[in-house]
């Protein structure tokens, strides 16, 4: 009897303080993600096959669209951007166009998630993207230069991830194959060049996308007195069975 009864207030006492300190539960922990994406192409010159620089019978032009998906869900807010390349502009010597795309967002009691792409393709058929026409009359080489910056910071629950996928369109990628990507983590800057022979009449296109999304959870951590509420109620049935047997 004796045991049953320092049993019983164990158990009382355990139960009675986590009801208690449930009252002081601990808030949800924040959460944040921030993503950011941009490839940028520079037209650095054109020549013929002696090297000589060329100045027109060529045209290089860009277009693009781009969109930003957002939700969010309790105490949380999202955002992003992205570069627009619409109307179609034209690149000339030391010219260059940019497609960017940024995503944030934080969560303190819900849950935010962005994707915010571009897509350098906008145009039907061939025609899309930079397109690169020569009607010079003679074979020529364009040379261009190109630069992708990704960064990715999280903390708390949070997922994060920057992408550049840039193909050439009529050749399945063999000038241009361009693929970086980074998640939950910085990347930095990467830079090169590429080389596109077009003979008189040819045209040729780069296509991709500038990526940039993140998720955002707030998570409430399960207190110490909960562990404590569970470890009464067990020992509250394990008097019961005692008093059954």
């Amino acid at each position: 009897m004796k045991f049953l009864n320092s049993a019983l207030f164990t158990s009382a006492a355990a139960l009675s303080l986590g009801v208690l300190s449930l009252g002081f539960a601990p808030t949800a922990q924040s959460a944040t993600y921030d993503a950011t994406a941009s490839f940028t192409l520079t037209l650095t010159d054109v020549t013929d096959v002696t090297g000589a620089p060329v100045a027109s019978g060529w045209e290089v032009t860009a277009s693009g669209s781009g969109d930003v998906f957002l939700s969010e869900i309790g105490t949380a807010g999202a955002s992003g951007s992205v570069s627009v390349i619409d109307p179609e502009v034209t690149i000339g010597i030391d010219g260059s166009i940019t497609q960017s795309s940024t995503s944030s967002g934080w969560a303190t009691d819900g849950f935010a998630s962005t994707d915010a792409l571009t897509d350098l393709g906008i145009k039907p058929g061939l025609d899309k993207g930079i397109v690169i026409d020569n009607n010079s009359g003679q074979a020529l080489t364009f040379i261009f230069d190109w630069e992708v910056s990704l960064s990715v910071a999280t903390s708390g629950i949070a997922t994060a991830e920057a992408s550049v996928d840039m193909l050439d369109e009529n050749t399945g990628g063999d000038i241009v194959d361009i693929l970086l990507w980074s998640k939950n983590g910085d990347l930095g800057l990467f830079s090169g060049s590429i080389n596109m022979t077009l003979l008189n009449g040819e045209s040729n296109a780069i296509t991709g996308y500038v990526d940039s999304l993140g998720t955002a959870e707030a998570v409430i951590p399960v207190p110490a007195a909960a562990w404590l509420f569970g470890s009464g109620l067990i020992g509250l049935i394990g008097v019961a069975r005692r008093k059954r047997a």
